[in-house]
């Protein structure tokens, strides 16, 4: 009888251990039963809540309230809609606040309900998500906005938090009186919400090393009639953060992640070793204007087709800019488009190698690629056959017959500086990474061949699928 409950135990155990969903009713109400044995001591067990948005009853919300205090291990929470689920029973929200072990949360379509949530939670959180609002005319508060700015609606965990990720979380004052100090948080992420204030950043978060951005104004990049919006939004963040007290504002940034028109809003006054950040034509400009302040010495650049087409002249611009004058890495990308361009491999090879002869670099590192679109000959109608490829395609044969050896050589040959280059070349499905290391007379390949490091993960492995369910 004992090894029977033990292998019940064991087996509870094992299935409490990985995420568990709850859809609706049903999901919730199975759960509870599963929980009853063993003096429903199996809660203990539970370490990850899904909760998938689907309809819940007032009974069943209000029987999981009485529950779930039970769950004192607990250390995940998913809501997918969270007002949906937490204004099912006026209980549940505060029931979740008191468990006493959560330090992950993400939160998708929170309102009101979840204001109530995480105001009253005590939770030693270290990372939390908070993705969408979820604008409802029934709440009536004067306050409302303030409260659900992010610094003051996770002001209870501020001595624990280190990863916060805010998407879509339009609902809320742009700025407030006071702020609460994250002494811990290192990561920040904001995304899919106009120009942010950033000088209370320095406020807020004095140790922050890690800074992703992606403003509605980079994803929805205008022409040249919206300059001077953008440059009065760079000047606003940039006297702000002039007018902060001089202790807060941080000298140097670790990382950054983003578009150039993205980095440019920010006005950010620091240094910043590490970038990561896509050119394409219209955002040019503002990448020459960034790279100034932030004089990076690492940077992973990625290129838009669009620079690619002949005569390419746009490609050396973003490394001739003058804050890359302390570059020592740099990781360059590009896809090449097949038929969409007419610069030839070694034309544009050509143009990086030219830009490449101003810079001090110790590792270069070249990912190039090519995707064939469908092509349709000269003269056709719009509904005949597609032939999937140009005749005689000269990319394709060009990365059919690359050298990696011999086009390593070639860079450590035009940059004295060079210690190191790392090339993955060809179809992305297939293409491998090689890393050369210079020597006397050549290039030898890297006994260290593994994929390189990825500067700008911003979460543990363990976290990424819960912060970044659908990826980045």
């Amino acid at each position: 009888m004992t090894a029977n409950h033990d292998l019940h135990d064991a087996c509870a155990k094992y299935v409490l251990d990985c995420d568990v969903h709850l859809a609706d009713d049903g999901d919730i109400i199975s759960l509870i039963y599963f929980m009853r044995p063993g003096k429903r001591k199996r809660w203990r067990y539970l370490r990850a809540l899904v909760f998938d948005g689907g309809p819940v009853s007032s009974v069943v919300a209000a029987e999981l309230a009485r529950v779930i205090p039970r769950a004192i291990k607990l250390e995940r929470l998913t809501f997918q809609r969270a007002e949906a689920t937490l204004s099912a029973h006026p209980d549940l929200a505060l029931a979740l606040a008191a468990l006493p072990s959560v330090r992950h949360v993400r939160i998708e379509n929170g309102y009101q309900h979840t204001c109530r949530m995480l105001e009253a939670m005590q939770w030693p959180l270290e990372s939390v998500s908070l993705n969408k609002t979820n604008y409802t005319r029934s709440w009536r508060d004067s306050d409302k906005l303030d409260r659900l700015h992010p610094a003051r609606l996770l002001q209870n965990s501020r001595t624990t938090l280190k990863f916060m990720k805010c998407q879509s979380w339009t609902e809320c004052s742009d700025v407030l009186p006071t702020y609460p100090v994250y002494p811990e948080v290192h990561t920040l992420i904001v995304e899919d919400v106009w120009c942010p204030r950033s000088a209370q950043w320095a406020k807020s978060f004095p140790d922050l090393k890690r800074l992703t951005v992606g403003t509605i104004e980079g994803h929805f990049m205008e022409d040249e009639g919206n300059l001077q919006e953008y440059a009065a939004a760079r000047r606003r963040n940039m006297n702000e953060y002039a007018h902060t007290e001089e202790a807060t504002v941080r000298t140097t940034l670790e990382s950054f992640a983003g578009g150039p028109l993205d980095l440019y809003l920010l006005g950010l006054p620091c240094r910043i070793r590490n970038i990561s950040i896509s050119v394409c034509e219209e955002s040019l400009n503002f990448f020459t204007t960034a790279m100034e302040v932030a004089l990076p010495t690492y940077l992973n650049l990625r290129i838009s087709h669009s620079l690619l087409r002949a005569p390419a002249t746009s490609l050396p611009v973003c490394l001739l800019s003058p804050g890359l004058r302390e570059l020592e890495r740099l990781s360059l990308s590009f896809s090449y488009t097949v038929p969409d361009h007419d610069s030839s491999m070694d034309e544009i090879l050509e143009l990086i190698f030219s830009a490449l002869l101003r810079l001090s670099l110790r590792e270069f590192s070249l990912t190039m690629d090519y995707r064939k679109f469908p092509y349709c000959r000269e003269g056709s109608d719009d509904d005949g056959p597609l032939h999937l490829e140009p005749p005689g395609c000269p990319v394709e044969g060009w990365f059919t017959n690359f050298d990696p050896k011999k086009l390593a050589q070639e860079f450590v040959d035009l940059i004295p500086s060079l210690e190191r280059v790392n090339l993955a070349v060809g179809p992305a499905s297939t293409h491998n990474l090689q890393a050369f290391l210079r020597k006397e007379g050549g290039v030898e390949v890297a006994p260290d061949v593994v994929s390189l490091p990825d500067e700008f993960r911003p979460v543990d492995p363990v976290l990424w699928d819960m912060h970044y369910p659908l990826g980045v």
